[in-house]
């Protein structure tokens, strides 16, 4: 048996129980969370961590979508998110409502979703003010402003 066992093992179809230093605070509430759900405490753990890689693959998964946007495209997936109409995304960006369709039809079949609340769900937890802020001061400043801001501060 125990040649089996580790041929399984070596072809990488064994599941060998994985030794992972617990944080000892942790250990009440991993054992209150399996008593909750009627498992052991290991099987918690297991299901535990599973979630949490899940989790870290989709979210470095978005990464690598959003990063595949142009900055059009994110511009207006921003607004989208935020819950902006087509109209509102048009005048916000200078550009047709066609375009923002456009924009939109890109954005949505690169993250593979049908619509713009499915994006909003995809990207759900994400924080976008930072972002916007950055975007509405190019947006507020502008080139000649910035050329404005870099000769006052040449003359501070």
């Amino acid at each position: 048996m125990q040649f089996f066992e580790q041929l399984l093992h070596n072809l990488g179809l064994s599941k060998q129980p994985t030794a992972v230093p617990l944080d000892p605070e942790l250990l009440p509430f991993l054992e209150k969370l399996a008593a909750q759900e009627g498992c052991t405490v290991a099987e918690m753990a297991e299901s535990l961590l599973y979630n949490a890689v899940h989790e870290r693959r989709t979210a470095v998964s978005h990464l690598q979508l959003w990063a595949e946007l142009t900055p059009r495209e994110k511009q207006t997936a921003v607004l989208a998110c935020l819950g902006h109409t087509n109209q509102e995304i048009a005048s916000r960006m200078v550009i047709s409502t066609n375009t923002v369709k456009t924009h939109m039809r890109h954005i949505l079949h690169k993250f593979n979703v049908g619509s713009k609340e499915e994006l909003r769900a995809v990207l759900a937890d994400w924080d976008f003010s930072d972002w916007l802020e950055d975007q509405e001061l190019i947006d507020t400043v502008g080139d000649q402003g910035l050329a404005n801001v870099d000769r006052k501060q040449e003359t501070d």
